[in-house]
Parts: structure tokens; sequence; C-alpha cells
């Protein structure tokens, strides 16, 4: 079931939720009469709306919110000395309204920013260590609720020291640039590739298995020795991957399954895929980087 945060994050919800609040204050402005003032309570829908939507739907209220005044205001038999107070007044209060919907907008925009870069790593523009642990949490809980496996892949980087120790640090931040922007190139929009720290990457590929996460990583792993080769940087990669068909205990026991299979990669000789399947029993492949699997007892 959705909470009301989630069905007013749908804009035109929002915007429904918001008119319809509108028009019973307004009806309750007008039912109270003259004497008593409604405008602070016609803040409450632009402010939701203009949270919730943006800046132009919180512009679109604040109008119907100064028409609702006007309206009540009008016909509630209050009289003024020339009815051009009537105009005077509802174009006040559409001015303080806007500039309300446009001060919360703006806030909700920066804070979005600011939890946008709260969640990137700056090197490499996608996720940092954070944003993984985010990701993989949401996921953990979408799998106890909905049955739906996916998989967990570790990939680091070897001989990566190499390059930093005769290159420069500067050609290794530029290689792990490359590495994330090739990641990113073979992922869905739903996938999270992030990084957690170091020459170390984590792949989260919902809703896939291990014969679909294999063949992936296998175009990956060629992509990206290919892009190696292209500017002569001799690393390869490691990688342990992990389909989850049960969920596991926590985010930190599933990065240690990862771990656990990208160190068998690493103990195989480096530049290997290695595979396993949690919730059932099952041999466990290793892939070579051409994507040709044996089974390992």
């Amino acid at each position: 079931m959705l909470t009301l945060d989630q069905v007013l994050k749908r804009r035109p919800e929002a915007v429904i939720i918001g008119l319809l609040l509108v028009v019973l204050l307004g009806a309750v402005d007008y039912l109270s009469g003259p004497e008593i003032s409604f405008s602070i309570f016609y803040l409450f829908p632009i402010y939701l709306v203009s949270w919730y939507a943006g800046r132009w739907p919180g512009v679109l209220v604040s109008v119907a919110c100064t028409l609702a005044w006007y309206l009540a205001d009008l016909f509630d038999g209050h009289v003024y000395s020339t009815p051009l107070i009537h105009i005077w007044n509802a174009s006040a209060r559409l001015g303080f309204f806007l500039i309300s919907a446009a001060l919360v907008s703006e806030l909700r925009r920066r804070l979005i920013i600011e939890e946008e870069l709260a969640i990137t790593d700056p090197l490499t523009k996608i996720a940092n260590r954070r944003g993984v642990y985010r990701a993989l949490d949401t996921e953990l809980v979408r799998q106890r609720r909905m049955g739906h496996l996916f998989t967990a892949a570790y990939l680091d980087v070897d001989r990566f020291k190499t390059i930093n120790d005769r290159l420069g640090h500067h050609v290794g931040d530029e290689l792990l640039r490359v590495v994330a922007e090739t990641i990113r190139t073979h992922v869905r929009k739903v996938d999270t590739a992030g990084r957690l720290g170091g020459d170390e990457f984590l792949i989260l590929l919902p809703e896939t298995g291990r014969q679909a996460a294999s063949e992936l990583l296998s175009r990956l792993s060629s992509s990206l020795t290919h892009a190696m080769r292209l500017r002569n940087w001799p690393v390869t990669f490691s990688i342990g991957a992990v389909t989850f068909l049960d969920p596991p205990e926590s985010v930190d026991e599933l990065l240690r399954q990862a771990d656990r299979l990208l160190y068998a990669a690493k103990t195989d000789g480096k530049d290997t895929i290695r595979c396993a399947v949690i919730g059932e029993d099952h041999s466990k492949p290793t892939l070579s980087p051409s994507g040709t699997a044996s089974t390992v007892s």
C-alpha cells in the first residue's frame, strides 16, 4: 500500500490534491464570513504542491488560491469603499503566494542537489559508498517484500597500484573515470554502479539471474580490457558476482559474499569472473573474460 509521501511524489497526484484543498479552503473561507481571515491556510496547498511537483505547478496552485480567496471575498458580502480594493488585495496575495511557491520549490531543488552530491563519487560521478549502501538496502527491502532475485557484482582493478607508482596518481584517476564510464554504458537505468573506494566497484543488477549477469559481466570485462589496451594501461579486472535468490541478513553480509567471490577470482590468477548463487544448491561456475564457463566443485 502506497504511503501519502509516495502518492505525492507523483506530480499529477500532488497537483490534484493541492487543487482539491484549494476548493475546500475556498468553500470554508466563504462560509466563515468576512470577519475570519483564511489567507494563511492557503499556504498549505501551495507549499505541498511546490515541494512535491515543482515551481510551475506551485504557480498554478498560487493562482488558484488567489482566485478562491477573491471569489470568497467578493461573494461573502464584504463591502469596500471602492471595487479596486478587491483587485488590490487579490494582487497582493498573489504576489505573496508566488514568492512562497518560488522559495519552497527552490529549497526543494537545492536539497535534491545536496542529496545527490552526498551519494555521488566526485571523481567518477557514479554512486559512492553511501549511495551503494542505500541502493543495496533498498533492494533488500524490495526482495523481502516481492521475492525478486538480484545479482551484486564486486569488481576490482588488478595491478592498479602499478599505474599509480609508474605513471602517477593523475593517470590512476583517469583510469578510474574510464572504468566508471565503461560500466555505466553497460548497465541499465534500473541498475546501480558505484565505487566503494580505491579501485573497487560494485554493480547491482535487480531482477537479474546468474546467466544474464554472467553474460553482461563478460561483455563488460571485454570492453574494459579493450579500453585499457587502447591506453596502454597494463591492468586487468577481477569480478566476483553473487546472485541472491533469498535475501541476505544485511548489506554487510551481501558485500561479504561478493567479496569472497572476488577474492576467489584473484586467487585463481586474476583477470577472471567468478559467479555463485545463494539460496539453492548450485555448482559455482567460473567465467573467463571470453565468457566460457567451467564448473567448480
